[in-house]
């Protein structure tokens, strides 16, 4: 979610809901696998909207209704900080999202807000097999299994 207008919406809905919340756990993305040397301009600026910018006014817009002492959680994700062929816009979005969570940490500590980011592996939710064909994320082993 990147438009403006749609977070409001959310915004307002939550108030007329809940009024307060506790904890805001932000995770939206969509991948770009494009080599850096051929990513379009229009896959770059939709990755930047949806996966950065859609949460930095997702936490901007429902920060007033947070309660002194609640949490806030960024999603960012293991492709910031490796070196992920065909990742490096969406790995630049997810860092983004990092440095993010830092400086809103410091912002929002006078309002007793906690912000945190986690940032998970490849998860099997459809998107891989949809945007990159013939490749399917690993899963991890139970442990016990062969």
């Amino acid at each position: 979610m990147s438009s403006l207008r749609d977070i409001d919406a959310l915004a307002a809905q939550v108030k007329t809901e809940f009024g307060t919340i506790n904890a805001l756990f932000v995770s939206a993305a969509i991948p770009g696998f494009a080599p850096f040397e051929s990513m379009p301009e229009q896959t770059y600026d939709e990755l930047f909207a949806i996966n950065a910018k859609g949460p930095y006014f997702t936490v901007q817009k429902l920060v007033p209704l947070l309660a002194e002492g609640s949490g806030v959680v960024l999603a960012t994700s293991a492709a910031s900080a490796l070196s992920v062929p065909m990742l490096s816009a969406y790995a630049a979005t997810k860092a983004a999202l990092r440095s993010m969570t830092r400086t809103l940490a410091s912002e929002l500590l006078p309002r007793k807000v906690r912000v945190n980011a986690v940032s998970p592996g490849p998860i099997d939710t459809g998107v891989l097999e949809r945007t990159l064909p013939g490749r399917r994320p690993s899963r991890p082993r139970r442990s016990g299994s062969r």
